[in-house]
């Protein structure tokens, strides 16, 4: 921290008194830049898997509160969840109407039961967004607070900004899904639950999270604004392989496993 801090107080130093101003003018060297750049990239990088990472753990502990277990699935990237009571009963309904094998899907005991298992997972994956959101909330205010006081662009602040970014995540999520015309089934109870139409919901989040993103761009100081950029881009491309192939290694020893077991 001490040697990031040390790194942008040389690039943010004036080269001269200018004491009617209170963010200096910059001189930034090419040994500053480079250092600087590689700091954000690093940051960025580290940032896509550890977010994914800590917002499933999140998503984990709400669903562990509503009664369901959580297994980790390497190759999906995310969790999936099931609830012992809500199989139980389940169970139950089916052998209730054994003796026809549709009816049980038309009782409103079966009704009831796939409306509460619809509604908690939808519960699960909103706490994963509020989660992002907060995340991101908390970032930006200390760091438009830090700018309204007209103090230098230092460590904390990008650290802050990295945070005010989190909710980024869910907008490539939403984007590839958007593009790609796929939602996985959790993610549509959210929409479908609230009587939203699921691609036109996931538009309307999408052009919301475009435009905070260019605003928090329109926010950094310009001298930064380029190699923020490119460093964010990198990093974020980085991270994301990073993240790719640690579920691809935790796919191979999920199957590794499965096979001993077998064997």
């Amino acid at each position: 921290m001490f040697v990031f801090n040390q790194t942008v107080n040389n690039i943010t130093m004036e080269t001269s008194e200018n004491p009617d101003n209170t963010i200096p003018t910059p001189k930034m060297t090419l040994k500053s830049k480079i250092r600087f750049a590689l700091y954000l990239t690093l940051g960025f990088a580290l940032m896509v898997p550890a977010g994914a990472f800590i917002t499933e753990k999140v998503k984990e502990v709400v669903a562990h509160g509503l009664g369901y277990k959580a297994h980790y699935r390497p190759g999906l990237g995310r969790s999936m969840y099931y609830s012992p009571m809500m199989g139980k009963a389940y169970n139950d309904i089916e052998e209730l109407y054994a003796h026809d094998a549709e009816k049980y899907k038309v009782t409103p005991e079966w009704k009831a039961l796939m409306d509460k298992h619809n509604w908690d997972l939808a519960t699960i994956q909103l706490s994963g967004r509020i989660f992002s959101l907060l995340v991101s909330a908390v970032g930006l205010f200390i760091y438009f607070s830090r700018r309204r006081k007209g103090r230098s662009v230092l460590a904390v602040d990008w650290i802050c900004i990295l945070l005010g970014l989190f909710f980024m995540r869910d907008v490539v999520i939403d984007s590839a899904s958007f593009y790609f015309k796929f939602t996985l089934c959790d993610e549509n109870a959210i929409w479908t639950l609230l009587g939203w139409p699921v691609w036109t919901t996931l538009g309307v989040l999408i052009a919301l999270g475009l435009i905070l993103f260019l605003f928090i761009l329109y926010k950094i100081p310009k001298r930064y604004l380029l190699l923020f950029l490119l460093s964010g881009f990198i990093g974020t491309c980085a991270g994301t392989y990073i993240w790719l192939k640690g579920m691809s290694l935790g796919t191979e020893a999920c199957n590794i496993e499965r096979t001993k077991t077998i064997d």
